[in-house]
């Protein structure tokens, strides 16, 4: 989630996390995440930890053009500070990325678009739990923006292939669209 404060103060971007220990009944969050920072995504790596992808946005003083992450420890109730992923870009504050996790295989997928503007929406893998990154597969070269990813098939000790869904908006925010890859073993 993100917090945005307007009109009654200055404009204040900051990224955060709700989490719930009773199944959703009741729900907390996190505290913010540093200045400039905004959409974000959560998945589970392999040691339990949190990775959370962000969006840098206005009042980021960081790195330009790229990705931030942060990991948790405690379930999302506090957060490392926010680090640049160079070898995911971020063209002039694009949009908002997904990522879905195998925690069994240690894979991260994330989902965003790999130019100036939103299009080429590109699929990136990890294999080791986020430390590194590598595109997998354009999905769509045309103009695409927000997404929501999931792992559609884990890993199995069979060593089935693994399938990521993809949902996203195209061609001007005019449709969404699913599509699957099948990133093999």
């Amino acid at each position: 989630m993100r917090k945005i404060c307007r009109n009654s103060c200055p404009a204040d971007y900051h990224s955060f996390a709700p989490y719930s220990y009773d199944g959703g009944a009741t729900w907390h969050a996190s505290a913010y995440l540093a200045s400039g920072t905004t959409e974000c995504q959560v998945a589970e790596l392999s040691d339990g930890r949190l990775y959370m992808t962000i969006r840098p946005y206005k009042g980021w003083s960081g790195a330009p053009n790229v990705r931030l992450a942060a990991f948790s420890a405690d379930e999302g109730v506090t957060w490392s500070p926010p680090q640049p992923v160079p070898s995911l870009v971020d063209w002039g504050f694009a949009d908002e990325g997904s990522v879905a996790s195998d925690p069994q295989t240690r894979r991260l997928y994330f989902v965003h678009p790999d130019s100036h503007d939103r299009a080429n929406l590109t699929l990136y893998q990890s294999r080791d739990d986020g430390q590194s990154w590598v595109a997998a597969a354009t999905l769509y070269p045309g103009a695409a923006a927000y997404s929501d990813s999931a792992v559609l098939d884990p890993k199995s000790a069979l060593g089935n292939a693994t399938r990521v869904g993809i949902l996203f908006e195209r061609d001007g925010y005019e449709r969404v669209s699913f599509i699957h890859a099948n990133l093999g073993q």
